[in-house]
């Protein structure tokens, strides 16, 4: 069981990793302030609430 959930969130914790570059490598292309902003506060709103949500099952667990 324990091999399971460590299999697992090592696959999830991953995928945040990468999708955080691929997001950064995003952010840097050419776009005016307003749009960079934007897209910076809504880029933290998705990993703080991922953040939140792993939180929450380590709690559970």
């Amino acid at each position: 069981m324990t091999l399971f959930f460590s299999t697992f969130f090592f696959f999830f914790f991953s995928l945040i990793i990468s999708k955080i570059f691929n997001s950064l490598n995003f952010l840097s292309t050419n776009k005016t302030k307003k749009q960079k902003k934007k897209l910076l506060f809504l880029f933290l709103c998705k990993y703080m609430l991922t953040f939140l949500i792993c939180n929450n099952f380590f709690t559970l667990l």
